[in-house]
């Protein structure tokens, strides 16, 4: 069996299952710490191999046992066939039942009006075995037997009664049955033994099969023998491919498991048939503790939608719970038409999961059906970036400027900083400032004059820029522009450090009519600036370069654009 986490901790809950002379199931849950109180993490091994079942025949001082031992025979006869069937042959039940009518030592009415049903059920599986032991070898932990049921004549109703019907204490060895009613009710029962708790629908009332508002109605799974009795009285019911997975009825390999985002697309075929094989279920990962499983059943010749479509429930993480089917078509309406037919998607928006059926095919017992899953990441990052870069730091190993200019202000860094101020000015100011050029892609900054004009004035720059340009761009822009101010009296705070009579940078040895600046260039030129210089300067860096960003939703992961350029 497989051994899936349980959150019950101290006292184990003892699931009941009753059904009354009016045919109306209902379930209760008493808390127990007795021989018999149900284990929501059975040993390994206990839903698979061979069994052996002990069931007890009681009576009361004044009320009579009335089933005979061949009618207990045959019904167990049955049972013993569908567990076969149902667990791929993995399951045997033997059965031995007694041939005595053992009456036990209290009326009644003594074993259902205990304080609880857990003390009802305890005091008559305690008497029923003190009774048999004798002849069999069994005691409170089951002794030699695997399961062991008794079967009790019916009650009269009294007042104060706690107990009337069909019980089973899942996860161990122990049921109860009263005047058996058929092989399904036993079948039901000994599922409970298994493991198993009830088959429900999870119901909602937004339209939305899925709704985190939908409530568990428990019993309404008519497809699981867990079910009501409308399940467990017809035979084309079966164990769901959750419950078989958990047993190791299914295997591990037989179950494709999603649980990272991507589209994916399966072949499985049906889990009702003790012939099938092949992969049998897909269990799509909500990340919640509950999962969506995906099979399908072809024994329901009687509802079409059953035969064609995806029998999908929700199973969990614990293995204690109840199961809950999903209606795709008509949720809160008609569980006959749940199955999700091929071309109709489910869609679980809030998990980021869609389920679409593609087609069906095969002969019994292959019978299959192409299915595709896709499953999203949890979250997606923002669809398109924000107007203003983040402050958030690349890495580069250009230093952050300071908030407001200095006085002195710094060299343009680069890699490997210069220490020869570019352009190379001229040896004298010139009378006259030269106009600045206009703006152009590559903007070549002109060297701020000093204030005593000299007497011939510079001649004017080239067109063509310099190599290297002052203002060149960092890779993060600095707060403090880099353009070419307008010639004014006073040199402005970035202007470049004045000159000196006899400039530093190596001159030309005659400077020519047009010079241009001979810089040596930096191992690794800086990105060019924007083409159109910001005026003022502002705390908000600009944003150049000018980088057009979309992101894209993808299934598989996630695309952009850079520049009408796709990267994925």
């Amino acid at each position: 069996m497989k051994r899936i986490a349980n959150s019950t901790d101290g006292a184990f809950a003892l699931l009941a299952m009753a059904i009354c002379s009016t045919a109306v199931a209902f379930a209760v849950m008493q808390p127990s710490t007795g021989p018999y109180a149900a284990n929501p993490n059975p040993p390994e091994g206990h839903a698979i191999g061979p069994k052996q079942v002990l069931i007890i025949r009681v009576q009361f001082p004044d009320a009579a046992e009335t089933t005979t031992q061949s009618a207990i025979e045959s019904y167990m006869a049955t049972v013993a066939q569908f567990y076969q069937k149902s667990s791929f042959g993995r399951v045997t039940l033997t059965t031995t039942v007694t041939s005595q009518v053992y009456t036990l030592p209290q009326s009644s009415a003594y074993y259902v009006t205990r304080a609880t049903i857990s003390d009802c059920l305890t005091a008559l599986m305690d008497d029923a075995i003190a009774a048999a032991a004798a002849d069999y070898a069994v005691d409170q932990t089951g002794g030699n037997w695997d399961r062991v049921g008794v079967c009790y004549a019916t009650i009269p109703k009294v007042t104060g009664q706690k107990i009337s019907g069909d019980y089973g204490s899942y996860g161990t060895k122990f049921f109860w049955t009263t005047t058996p009613q058929g092989a399904g009710i036993i079948n039901h029962e000994i599922g409970h033994t298994f493991g198993a708790r009830h088959a429900n629908l999870w119901q909602v009332t937004d339209g939305d099969p899925v709704s985190s508002n939908g409530t568990s109605v428990e019993y309404q799974d008519t497809f699981d023998v867990m079910g009501g009795s409308a399940a467990y009285s017809s035979k084309n019911a079966d164990f769901s491919e959750w419950r078989k997975w958990q047993w190791g009825w299914i295997d591990d390999s037989q179950v494709a498991v999603v649980s990272a985002p991507g589209v994916y697309q399966f072949r499985i075929f049906r889990f009702d048939h003790p012939l099938a094989t092949g992969l049998m279920a897909i269990k799509v990962q909500r990340g919640d503790g509950s999962n969506i499983w995906i099979g399908i059943r072809r024994a329901w010749a009687n509802k079409t939608p059953e035969m064609t479509g995806a029998y999908i429930i929700l199973g969990y993480d614990q293995a204690a719970n109840f199961s809950n089917l999903i209606d795709c078509n008509t949720p809160n309406s008609n569980i006959s038409d749940s199955a999700l037919q091929v071309g109709q998607t489910l869609n679980d928006a809030p998990h980021g999961i869609t389920i679409t059926p593609l087609a069906i095919g095969g002969s019994d017992p292959d019978q299959y059906m192409d299915v595709q899953v896709i499953k999203e990441a949890a979250s997606t990052p923002s669809p398109s970036p924000t107007a203003t870069p983040t402050a958030t730091p690349t890495p580069s190993d250009t230093p952050t400027p300071s908030p407001s200019p200095s006085d002195t202000p710094t060299p343009t860094p680069t890699p490997t900083p210069t220490e020869t101020p570019t352009p190379t000015p001229t040896a004298t100011p010139s009378d006259t400032p030269s106009p600045s050029p206009s703006p152009s892609d590559t903007p070549t900054p002109t060297p701020t004059p000093s204030d005593t004009p000299s007497a011939t004035p510079t001649p004017t720059p080239t067109a063509t820029p310099t190599p290297t340009p002052a203002t060149t761009a960092t890779a993060i822009p600095t707060p403090t522009p880099t353009t070419s101010p307008s010639p004014s009296a006073t040199p402005s705070a970035t202007s470049t450090p004045t000159p000196s009579d006899t400039p530093t940078p190596t001159p030309t040895a005659t400077p020519t009519p047009t010079p241009t600046a001979t810089p040596t260039p930096t191992g690794t030129p800086t990105p060019t600036p924007t083409s159109t210089p910001t005026p003022t300067p502002t705390p908000t860096p600009t944003p150049s370069p000018s980088v057009q960003v979309t992101v894209q939703s993808n299934p598989l992961g996630l695309a952009f654009t850079v520049d009408s350029v796709v990267y994925s």
